[in-house]
């Protein structure tokens, strides 16, 4: 009887304790907030960061990269003006839209014109770099695998041959 008049009325219940107290509720939220200091710290700082010495350049392109109506983007070589390649999501160029996009948005962010070359290059201890001279951007683009990286490598050889 006692137990449905306590369901009945529930605020003659006995009072339950908090699953979590107040202090460990506490130490949690000022161990986040310290860890996104830290991080913030040195991200701005550069400390922890590991930058690995760029080698010599052995093979590279200027390449100028124009957006098309339905969506596609023409890559050509700066130096000769031939078409080197087209990117379409329909035709696979998903990670080559991507890094462009990341690029140009950098360009957006800094109110730059979308128009100027990047640069392609093959470091000699193998490294494929996207570099944008505009906003300083690098991009390792070999960092994403053997398929993705083939997409900046058939760009090197393509435009080589012409």
């Amino acid at each position: 009887m006692s137990d449905i008049w306590s369901q009945a009325h529930p605020a003659r219940r006995p009072a339950e304790r908090p699953v979590l107290g107040r202090r460990p509720l506490t130490l949690a939220v000022g161990l986040v907030l310290i860890a996104a200091a830290l991080t913030v710290f040195a991200r701005f700082t550069g400390i922890g960061v590991y930058k690995l010495p760029d080698s010599p350049i052995v093979q590279s392109m200027e390449l100028i990269m124009h957006g098309r109506p339905d969506g596609a983007v023409e890559v050509r070589n700066a130096a000769t003006g031939n078409l080197v390649q087209t990117y379409s999501l329909k035709e696979g160029g998903g990670f080559f839209l991507t890094i462009l996009k990341g690029m140009e948005f950098e360009r957006n962010l800094q109110k730059i014109a979308l128009d100027i070359n990047y640069t392609l290059a093959r470091h000699q201890d193998g490294r494929l770099i996207l570099h944008d001279p505009a906003t300083g951007r690098r991009q390792t683009v070999d960092t994403f695998g053997t398929v993705n990286t083939a997409v900046f490598a058939n760009l090197l050889s393509k435009g080589e041959k012409q």
